[in-house]
């Protein structure tokens, strides 16, 4: 957990410079390389995590693997994780990063479930219904999932809004055992 907080405090302070430079998106776009690269290489992931290279010799290597791909900025920020040994934290800190982004640009990330795939109408309406429900602009993420039967389940955040046949035979079943 306190890696968490260090990765939070990172990326707000990332977002606070990338607002005042008025370089978000840039910074946004560059973040999305890096964990990329991140993400597809394991020998650079084995790299960031060891304790064995020094963090100049990481600052050189990061210095000339993203040079002239990123800003200044970001390149700084990664110098800067890069100096204080929390380049491990990079992951944690662009996932951060990124939600504090769509919090500023008003845009909330939902996760929908439901037993089929939903027709393009259907989706476009349930984004609108979701607008006005969050008051934001709604990213929505579907996936289907046979468990559910029928309806679907939304995730806001941490809310979770089901409207499931499932659940709603769990809530009959419910009622029929305490009226028995």
């Amino acid at each position: 957990m306190p890696n968490v907080r260090v990765a939070r405090r990172y990326a707000h302070a990332l977002i606070d410079l990338a607002v005042e430079m008025q370089g978000l998106e840039t910074v946004s776009k560059d973040l999305a390389l890096v964990l990329l690269t991140y993400r597809s290489s394991r020998d650079f992931q084995l790299f960031l995590e060891s304790p064995i290279i020094r963090g100049d010799k990481k600052k050189q290597v990061l210095r000339a693997l993203f040079k002239k791909r990123i800003s200044d900025i970001t390149e700084k920020f990664l110098a800067l994780l890069a100096g204080k040994n929390r380049e491990m934290l990079l992951p944690d800190i662009i996932r951060e990063f990124h939600r504090l982004q769509n919090e500023h640009l008003g845009i909330v990330e939902v996760v929908v479930t439901s037993a089929v795939d939903l027709m393009k109408e259907q989706r476009e309406a349930l984004e609108r219904t979701l607008e006005a429900y969050t008051r934001k602009k709604v990213v929505a993420e579907y996936r289907v999932d046979p468990a559910v039967r029928g309806g679907f389940i939304v995730q806001v955040g941490d809310t979770v809004l089901d409207a499931s046949v499932r659940r709603q035979l769990e809530l009959l079943r419910e009622k029929f055992v305490a009226a028995a």
